[in-house]
């Protein structure tokens, strides 16, 4: 073969062309290649996994048993084959020596082709050379294979999706009314114009009969009429077997009850019925479909497919519609109904004792009773605190306690510098004696007047002298009281500048507290002096602690996005492990309430100001 003509088989082969001639081409091509080969055969898997021959070499020549058998050896052991003619069985009658060489190519592990050469006798090192031209040879069918896979899934891809196409053109135009009737009457009448159907008609599932719902191009019918309960009778065979029924049966083994399909036919004429119930998520039959041809036509695979398709789609929507036509009355008494229907019917055993435990749940919450308790957030205080100030403008000098520390009454809790004042001090001693010799030079000299004016100045230095020895005694700044210093941390702020009266420290004692209770808006009114309680810190969550109400502030504030009132308590006991500043929670006891009113009051308030707030 020339190199022209083996350019134009490889044109050839990459031009879309049948199997067959595909194949034959590659032959052809390939045969030159490996040399000495007398026929050759490539068969193909068809759908039942059986091995055609679609292309053999020379022209005419039909593959005998031999090359069958090598077929199946191939695909028994699913590897290539090296065999002598001789050796292969069955033998292939006037055969001159030789060999056969058989390739099988996979496709996602499966065999898809066997190709089978017959060559002439030679050596095992040119046999494993021609094994390599093969393999080199078969990327062609190989890239064929694969090229006609992607052509058929997108075969079926595009049926697939004309068809799904076709069923939500059919769904969309079906459900586009709103109302649920006009919805029934337009999805009848368009599968009916769609499907070359008579008549075709749909029911609900009301109670344990179909009731029918609309029929094809008519506007009003009557229940009452033979024809409409003959509908709404092959409606319910097929919800009562919850599967599709067809008549004529294109099966007659199927075992599906046709009764009342029969019966139709018999007395209306008709010659081909279809009828497709449709179901909820949870399985529970809501309503069926039925299609009729007059015609000796029966209803195909396809169209079977499609209807079950459109049906499936449209049916629970319609339903939906037909559920939202209802009024709030209705549809209050079908939940009603529907509710009693469980509790009342067989089965639902699980349902009936939820309800019996729920009677059995109000039952003892009306009976039973249990302690009414306001909570509200709460703040331990000293029942007296004491300010701590400055006693003079100054600068700090010393900070000897911080706040948590617990201090006796006296001790020195800071310092303030008294440089100044001394040296003050110094200037106005020095001039109190200056003053006491001129006094008594004009003593001397007898003069009163002058005498009167320094002992005036005299007086004036002494008062002055005695102010700054008070001032630089009160220097050391002590506390009042023992207790608990809650506030004031000058370790910070040593040499900083203080003013008279600014405060410095406070200090609580440690023996007499009070409960500070936020009691909520809504619950105030329920608490009054005198109640007692219990309250519990959040540093001590082990142990709770005993108070008595003592006072209701009627001033209100907002606290965490509420509005509070201010409650205060007495202890009768003042635990040693307990401070200032601690916060927690306090229940005030107010009575004996039944459970129900526990759970429901603040719920059953709220409707109350809701109801204020919306009836005229």
């Amino acid at each position: 073969m020339s190199m022209l003509n083996e350019q134009q088989l490889q044109e050839q082969l990459r031009t879309p062309q049948g199997e067959g001639e595909f194949f034959a081409r590659w032959l052809e091509l390939q045969s030159p290649r490996i040399g000495g080969v007398r026929r050759a055969a490539v068969f193909l898997a068809d759908r039942d996994q059986a091995f055609v021959a679609v292309a053999a070499q020379p022209a005419g020549f039909r593959p005998g048993a031999a090359f069958h058998s090598l077929v199946e050896q191939v695909r028994a052991e699913g590897r290539e084959l090296v065999v002598k003619i001789k050796e292969q069985s069955p033998p292939e009658p006037q055969t001159s020596p030789g060999h056969y060489l058989a390739m099988p190519v996979m496709e996602q592990d499966l065999l898809r082709l066997v190709v089978v050469f017959e060559i002439s006798e030679r050596s095992a090192a040119s046999c494993r050379e021609a094994m390599g031209q093969l393999c080199w040879g078969l990327a062609w069918p190989t890239e064929w294979l694969s090229r006609r896979q992607c052509l058929q899934e997108q075969e079926r891809w595009a049926r697939r999706s004309e068809r799904l196409q076709g069923v939500l053109e059919l769904a969309a135009r079906s459900l586009d009314p709103r109302d649920g009737q006009a919805a029934a009457l337009a999805s009848v009448t368009i599968l009916a114009e769609r499907l070359a159907c008579d008549r075709v008609g749909v029911g609900l599932v009301e109670g344990r009969q179909v009731k029918l719902v609309a029929v094809s191009n008519t506007a009003q019918f009557d229940r009452q009429l033979n024809l409409s309960r003959a509908l709404a009778d092959l409606m319910n065979e097929g919800v009562d077997q919850q599967e599709t029924l067809i008549y004529p049966p294109a099966d007659a083994g199927r075992g599906a009850v046709l009764q009342q399909h029969r019966a139709y036919v018999q007395h209306y004429g008709a010659a081909a019925l279809l009828t497709i119930p449709f179901v909820d998520v949870d399985g529970v039959a809501l309503g069926a479909y039925s299609f009729e041809r007059a015609e000796e036509q029966p209803f195909s695979g396809q169209e079977v497919d499609l209807c079950e398709a459109v049906v499936a789609l449209v049916g629970p929507t319609l339903v939906s519609k037909h559920l939202n036509d209802r009024s709030w009355l209705r549809t209050s008494w079908d939940c009603l109904r529907s509710q009693w229907g469980r509790l009342a019917g067989p089965g639902n055993i699980a349902w009936k004792g939820g309800v019996l435990a729920a009677l059995l749940l109000v039952l003892v919450c009306l009976l039973a009773g249990g302690e009414y308790r306001v909570a509200g957030d709460t703040t331990l205080e000293g029942t007296v605190q004491r300010v701590v100030i400055a006693p003079f403008d100054g600068f700090l000098d010393e900070a000897l306690h911080r706040p948590g520390d617990l201090v006796e009454q006296g001790a020195v809790l800071a310092r303030m510098e008294t440089r100044e004042l001394v040296l003050e001090r110094i200037n106005w001693n020095s001039q109190s004696r200056q003053h006491q010799l001129e006094y008594h030079r004009a003593v001397a000299e007898n003069q009163v007047a002058h005498s009167r004016i320094i002992e005036e100045q005299v007086a004036q230095a002494g008062a002055r002298i005695a102010l700054l020895d008070q001032q630089i005694s009160r220097a050391a700044i002590r506390a009042p009281f023992a207790g608990l210093i809650i506030r004031g941390d000058l370790s910070q702020a040593i040499g900083a500048p203080v003013k008279y009266g600014q405060v410095l420290f406070e200090i609580a004692p440690l023996d007499a507290y009070r409960v500070v209770i936020e009691v909520d808006e809504r619950e105030i009114e329920q608490v009054c002096s005198g109640q007692k309680g219990r309250f519990l810190v959040n540093a001590l969550p082990q142990e709770s602690f005993p108070f008595v109400v003592t006072r209701v502030t009627p001033v209100s504030r907002v606290s965490k996005g509420r509005t509070v009132f201010r409650v205060e308590g007495a202890l009768g006991e003042q635990p040693r492990q307990l401070r200032p500043g601690m916060q927690g929670l306090a229940k005030i006891s107010i009575g004996q309430r039944s459970l129900l009113w526990l759970w429901s009051h603040e719920l059953l308030n709220r409707l109350r100001l809701w109801l204020w707030a919306v009836l005229p």
